[in-house]
């Protein structure tokens, strides 16, 4: 199936394993989308700086729509989550049934670039360009341990 998320952009489904973009203008105009799957293979964010828009698979059904857009998207291995985070230093938590936000988490000194949640979703690994990691329990929304690197980024693998 074809899914349109935004003008000028096709998403070809083949099953549910994979899916190629279609984009004839994507790399020299920054209208360039990330396509990021729920864990259940059930939901598919398209994802650009000006918005993000999340459809149902089985139905190609628009779900809703994120205005604007950020640099980074994840869900949550439950997929009832969704991080974002960009270069406002906010991450942002949404829950994918009602793409309601239910949680801002902001880092003390820079950019939330980015986050992995935890494989049981109760807490998500900051990723900012600080060379720290931080780590937010998602309950109490504050952050329960703080790692420095010891360059510039830090890189992580949880």
């Amino acid at each position: 199936s074809v899914l349109p998320p935004h003008p000028g952009l096709a998403i070809h489904l083949a099953g549910s394993a994979h899916a190629s973009v279609v984009s004839p203008r994507a790399a020299c105009y920054g209208n360039a989308a990330s396509l990021v799957w729920t864990p259940d293979r059930s939901r598919l964010l398209s994802a650009r700086l000006s918005e993000m828009i999340l459809f149902d698979v089985s139905s190609g059904e628009q779900r809703g729509v994120i205005s604007p857009g950020v640099d980074y998207a994840l869900f949550s291995p439950d997929s009832k989550d969704l991080i974002l985070a960009g270069q406002d230093g906010i991450g942002q938590l949404w829950d994918v049934a009602s793409m309601q936000k239910t949680t801002t988490l902001q880092g003390p000194n820079s950019a939330f670039l980015g986050a992995k949640f935890s494989p049981d979703g109760k807490h998500i690994l900051e990723e900012p360009f600080d060379n720290t990691l931080r780590i937010w329990d998602i309950a109490s929304k504050a952050v329960i341990t703080t790692m420095k690197g010891d360059s510039d980024y830090v890189d992580d693998d949880w």
